[in-house]
């Protein structure tokens, strides 16, 4: 879709600025990779979660429990809701009324 990439960009850019916020700044200038670089880098994130799952990388503090995996960190879902209910799991917060607010920004003035 002709103009899909730039008006995703540009969105991701000012999409903070009705809040006082300053734009965003992107890595590369703010240049679109190309399709290898980017399946590269998914290819690179894939291992290292492999990685990490499987215990080839230290997990740091990360809970890798799972019902899904059938690895060593894998739980029934029994299991997993009692964690649950064991404090991991926390009521989701109030949001604030006020912050539902809609903007526009015209591209022209910016």
């Amino acid at each position: 879709m002709p103009g899909l990439l730039h008006a995703t960009n540009e969105w991701f850019r000012i999409y903070k600025i009705p809040d006082g916020k300053p734009e965003n700044q992107f890595a590369f200038g703010g240049e679109a990779k190309k399709k290898e670089y980017t399946l590269d880098v998914i290819k690179e994130t894939a291992e290292a979660w492999s990685d990490l799952i499987s215990g080839k990388s230290n997990a740091g503090g990360i809970a890798l429990a799972n019902t899904q995996l059938g690895n060593a960190n894998t739980v029934s879902a029994v299991d997993a809701d009692n964690i649950a209910v064991g404090g991991i799991r926390q009521a989701a917060p109030v949001i604030d009324q006020s912050l539902h607010k809609w903007f526009f920004i015209s591209g022209s003035k910016i």
